[in-house]
């Protein structure tokens, strides 16, 4: 049954089944409010109970028709949130986040991270589907790639377009209707998550990919140390626009459920920090609330230490990030 929140004119409908494996799952969150970009209402999630799944989904969802309402001042309309950065040491972090990154040698992973994983690809078509402000764009013109965008703000398009100088088209991806094969490489970088339906969504990637070419995703990871550690207010759950948050086993069970036999899921911590940081924002409100801001800072850094060494270690897929790496098949 479909019901009308009348404080937000946003229409929701329950999902309480998981859409990988039909578990009902169990009530993870309740009462989620949106600290990042203002969005009114109280929002819950449910989780898969079946141990070989873990899909995080919102339970009651938000009609597909009314998602672009939780957009309206999202970063892609305006340049920040709701002061996360203002409350950021600012330039001192990062110069120390990328101090840090390169004891804990996370430099690799940052430039693949930078150049979406084609590293190792001759430079040919790519299509970035949610390119948002088109900063990997601009990245991979410079390393010769053609590059095309999605986005579903008109916004965002004409700012990518004007200031970049590559197309971007406007709306979902399956109406966008590209051709078999258009492109030598497909990337989607924290979008599948705001997905309603995630099936078609990457179907569609992998049909649009020519054979030999390659699809990468970016996603949070929910099975990662800062989930663990910030639970409700970890920066990776953003509700209400994440409607999908999966580990690497409802990763995997998504791929194959769409065609994709041989995928590589691995999680990173390359961006913990940041993850982190603004994790920290939500739960007290600003950055430096809880401690002075370099005690915090070093606190960020253990945590990312200790994330970094269980993957090396071959614990656990804790990292704050999945990817996902796919070559179609020739």
């Amino acid at each position: 049954m479909i019901q009308r929140v009348l404080t937000r004119q946003i229409r929701i409908e329950r999902l309480p089944a998981c859409i990988l494996c039909r578990d009902e799952g169990r009530l993870l969150y309740e009462k989620l409010v949106d600290r990042l970009y203002g969005v009114p209402g109280q929002w819950s999630l449910r989780k898969c109970r079946n141990p070989e799944c873990g899909l995080v989904w919102q339970d009651p969802m938000i009609v597909g028709q009314d998602l672009p309402l939780v957009y309206k001042t999202y970063h892609t309309h305006i340049e920040t949130g709701l002061g996360l950065e203002a409350n950021s040491p600012g330039w001192v972090f990062t110069l120390l986040d990328r101090l840090n990154a390169r004891i804990l040698g996370l430099a690799n992973q940052r430039a693949g991270f930078r150049h979406a994983f084609l590293h190792d690809l001759p430079p040919g078509a790519l299509l970035d589907v949610g390119c948002g402000r088109g900063n990997l764009g601009v990245n991979m013109q410079k390393r010769g790639w053609v590059v095309r965008g999605t986005d579903f703000d008109s916004g965002a398009a004409a700012f990518v377009t004007q200031n970049h100088g590559f197309p971007v088209d406007v709306g979902e991806l399956h109406e966008i209707a590209y051709s078999d094969g258009a492109f030598d490489a497909v990337t989607a970088r924290h979008v599948i998550e705001h997905i309603r339906e995630p099936f078609r969504f990457l179907r569609e990637c992998w049909r649009i990919l020519r054979p030999g070419g390659r699809l990468v995703l970016v996603t949070p990871n929910s099975a990662s140390l800062g989930h663990r550690i910030f639970q409700e207010h970890w920066r990776g759950l953003e509700p209400p626009r994440h409607l999908f948050l999966y580990g690497t086993d409802a990763l995997r069970s998504l791929a194959l459920a769409c065609g994709i036999k041989s995928p590589s899921i691995f999680s990173t911590a390359q961006g913990a920090s940041w993850i982190f940081r603004d994790s920290e924002s939500i739960r007290v409100g600003k950055f430096d609330a809880a401690s002075s801001w370099l005690n915090t800072l070093v606190k960020f850094w253990f945590w990312q230490f200790r994330e970094v060494r269980q993957i090396r270690k071959g614990i656990d897929e804790c990292g704050e990030e999945l990817i996902l790496i796919a070559d179609k098949p020739r």
